[in-house]
């Protein structure tokens, strides 16, 4: 157990894997200095977590939904759509700020979630939420969310953010990070590797990429292979499994930032994502130079990919270095103590 008698609750949400994995870079330099206890909204993310930290306790929330949902369109134009005026909603906020008295919760981290980021600070508990990429700026709850927290934390570089987001001043910049650790890879084979989870997603992409009559692997889904397209299937460590310099993934951080982290020369097919996040996201890198975007309305153009290609095959990775952060946990951490213990320097 660590010295310190302070207890973090820390929320990991369970859509993508992002949120998982950010918890495995940041909590060991966390448990070192707090207590710490997740928090989780569905039951297989809490088997995740327990499977990976099975020392540390790990509640479940129960659903704020009384059956199966048919979730409403987002219009972002009211308060609270994503929380239905439901008695199984009024559980879940019991229970939610139960565990916050029950733990004695000194501090609220939240990967993410406005909705208890604001619930826990109107029980007293100050909260660290992490930055949600895109056009947060349109969802009121979004906007009271980050009002209410005492800080955020945004898990790439402050200059790929949009210089119009309204709480950059409170915002904690780790830079990109990786869980896999690896270094960057110098690529022996011509072609281009397609990273994607979503075997739907790649029998869109692949017959027009194929047009451009360079080998191709594909990485994170299983397939038939043919003369020039090799499946790999799912893959533990992508430093591993890719074997060129250009590859098409989509705009997911995570992803993003181990492959930018490889030396990889990227074209971004963002997916469609609440607040464009992997749209924004991706434009900021193709701003600055560190990344191709090709807008999913362009991928069954067979010329838009020769041009991205090309604009890819001209990217100096050796700026990436700019964008790393071998020390994003320990800055937590020391962001978390400041909040704490402002005194403790």
């Amino acid at each position: 157990m660590p010295d310190s008698t302070k207890t973090l609750l820390y929320y990991v949400h369970h859509h993508g894997a992002g949120h998982l994995q950010r918890a495995r870079t940041l909590i060991d330099a966390l448990e070192t200095q707090f207590a710490i206890i997740f928090v989780v909204a569905n039951p297989a993310m809490q088997t995740k977590l327990q499977h990976e930290f099975g020392h540390l306790p790990c509640e479940c929330l129960p659903s704020k939904w009384a059956a199966s949902p048919a979730f409403p369109d987002r219009t972002y134009d009211s308060a609270f759509e994503g929380v239905p005026c439901t008695s199984a909603a009024t559980q879940r906020a019991l229970t939610f700020v139960n565990l916050l008295s029950a733990y004695q919760a000194d501090l609220f981290i939240s990967d993410v979630s406005a909705e208890l980021s604001i619930l826990a600070r109107a029980a007293g508990v100050p909260v660290v939420m992490q930055r949600h990429s895109g056009e947060t700026h349109i969802d009121p709850t979004q906007v009271f969310a980050y009002q209410s927290a005492s800080a955020l934390y945004a898990p790439y570089p402050r200059h790929i953010e949009d210089p119009d987001f309204e709480f950059i001043e409170k915002t904690r910049f780790l830079g990109f990070f990786s869980q896999l650790g690896a270094e960057r890879q110098d690529a022996v084979r011509r072609g281009i590797t397609l990273v994607s989870s979503k075997g739907e997603g790649v029998e869109t992409i692949l017959p027009t990429l194929q047009q451009l009559q360079l080998p191709i692997w594909v990485v994170g889904c299983e397939g038939e292979s043919t003369s020039n397209v090799t499946f790999l299937g799912y893959v533990n460590d992508i430093s591993v499994h890719i074997p060129t310099d250009v590859v098409v993934c989509s705009g997911g951080n995570n992803l993003l930032s181990e492959l930018l982290l490889l030396g990889k020369k990227l074209i971004i097919v963002p997916q469609s994502r609440p607040y464009n996040e992997q749209v924004s996201k991706a434009a900021q890198l193709t701003k600055h130079n560190y990344a191709v975007t090709l807008p999913v309305t362009h991928i069954a153009d067979v010329s838009h990919w020769q041009q991205a290609v090309h604009n890819a095959a001209s990217i100096d990775t050796s700026r990436v270095s700019a964008l790393a952060n071998p020390h994003a946990a320990e800055q937590f951490a020391a962001l978390i103590k400041d909040l704490l213990c402002p005194h403790s320097r």
